[in-house]
């Protein structure tokens, strides 16, 4: 495997995050489009999200335990929460309440396998913003074999199966973009894959406006981009579909609003994974750069072999 698609794939994961983080929580009428990484209310220029960490803390992980260990997973989450594990600052910071409640699910001894909440309202972005380190992870596994892990990786916080859905169709269309189809062809072969495997699943109507082809043709004003996992599937995917690189796509996904930093970090995993061109100058910015270089290039190393 191309080392070069998994860095600027989990680059981009990072990148979208610091661009985001601008005007993340602020309403898309009262924001300020932004062209770079810049100052935000969680900190300077370069500060990065849960979103990267939990990513970069599953992808260390991974490459850790040479491979998946849901335990080891769930305790690196823990660690995160706890401790400031994965953190540019030492602390962990802007968490959705899903993922906090089962934090604490977690912190009471309860099994990875049963911490997850599985409620109407629980269908957050919070598990799709991590998912990309596992396209790599299942690239050659049987398609069963992969959704098992990403099930089961989702549902350490969010266990709901309309977002176990959501982070399935990431991780095909990820899976065809690293077979070297073309962005088109793979978004295609997805939405054919993902009918056929949930086909009786009655939490296929919510893909509707993905799975019917139509999502790359609506304008930007019928995208949301909240933190709701079907809107930041949606967001990400149109962001992607439309743009020409990485820098094009990022920019676009973050000027959604709402959720932008979380939303910019699902459409940066895809991005950097197809386009390989994450603008070096955003990396160069990055607040605990080190860190963030040890984690993804130790990954590349154990992908690679």
């Amino acid at each position: 495997m191309d080392k070069s698609t998994v860095y600027n794939s989990l680059w981009g994961v990072v990148a979208g995050d610091m661009l985001g983080l601008k005007n993340s929580t602020i309403p898309k009428k009262d924001m300020i489009p932004v062209t770079d990484i810049e100052d935000s209310h969680f900190g300077p220029a370069g500060t990065w999200s849960d979103d990267s960490s939990m990513t970069l803390c599953l992808a260390e992980s991974l490459t850790t335990r040479r491979g998946y260990d849901v335990n080891h997973v769930a305790e690196r989450f823990l660690k995160w929460y706890e401790q400031g594990y994965m953190t540019p600052i030492g602390t962990a910071f802007d968490i959705g309440n899903t993922t906090r409640k089962a934090m604490e699910n977690l912190k009471k001894g309860i099994s990875p396998y049963q911490s997850g909440l599985n409620g109407e309202f629980d269908n957050g972005n919070g598990s799709l913003m991590r998912m990309i380190a596992l396209v790599f992870l299942t690239d050659s596994m049987p398609l069963q074999n992969a959704l098992v892990i990403s099930n089961e990786v989702s549902s350490i916080t969010h266990a709901h199966k309309r977002t176990l859905l959501a982070c399935a169709f990431y991780l095909m269309l990820g899976r065809y973009l690293l077979k070297g189809e073309t962005k088109m062809l793979a978004y295609k072969k997805a939405c054919e894959e993902f009918m056929k495997t949930y086909h009786n699943n009655h939490e296929i109507s919510h893909f509707e406006r993905i799975l019917d082809g139509s999502i790359s043709q609506l304008v930007e004003d019928q995208i949301s981009s909240s933190g709701y996992s079907i809107h930041s599937l949606e967001a990400a995917i149109w962001s992607f579909l439309n743009g020409r690189n990485c820098e094009e796509i990022m920019l676009a996904a973050v000027n959604l609003g709402e959720d932008s930093d979380s939303v910019g970090a699902i459409t940066g995993g895809l991005a950097g994974l197809y386009y390989r061109d994450v603008p070096r100058h955003w990396i160069d910015r990055t607040i605990k750069k080190p860190l963030v270089d040890k984690v993804i290039d130790n990954f590349m190393n154990f992908i690679a072999h």
